[in-house]
């Protein structure tokens, strides 16, 4: 029964990255499509740098949302490593471990995982730029 949960559970995290490499596909495609369109066809006004800002409110939310499922699941996998390895065993062997162990440069220094990173430095870097073309 613990195998089979250990499946489902890994199962559920591998397909909550696929929902939220998906959805940053789009999000990337979207603002880039609408920086383009500031770039080439100078729109005046405001309208495109909202809807930027508006999009990228949007994308944290949701992007939040998914790395909380994400998160519970791993948390939920941890949880059986640990009943299922015992403690010391799942501390070093288990899920946790080889995640932290792949962390870029970057993952270690800040203790953010890729989706961490993706889900909260990308929008805000693009927030920053929408606001900036906003007010100048």
């Amino acid at each position: 029964m613990s195998v089979n949960q250990y499946e489902v559970l890994k199962d559920l995290i591998i397909a909550e990255d696929r929902v939220f490499g998906d959805r940053m596909n789009i999000f990337l495609v979207v603002n880039s499509i609408m920086l383009l369109s500031v770039a080439q066809v100078k729109i005046p006004g405001f309208i495109i740098p909202l809807l930027g800002i508006v999009l990228d409110l949007i994308w944290l939310y949701v992007g939040s949302l998914t790395l909380s499922a994400h998160n519970f699941w791993r948390d939920e996998l941890i949880k059986l490593e640990k009943v299922t390895l015992g403690e010391e065993k799942a501390l070093a062997e288990g899920v946790f471990t080889k995640r932290r162990q792949h962390y870029p440069k970057l993952g270690k220094l800040t203790g953010l995982s890729a989706t961490e990173t993706l889900t909260y430095i990308l929008p805000c870097a693009f927030l920053l730029m929408w606001v900036y073309l906003l007010v100048r």
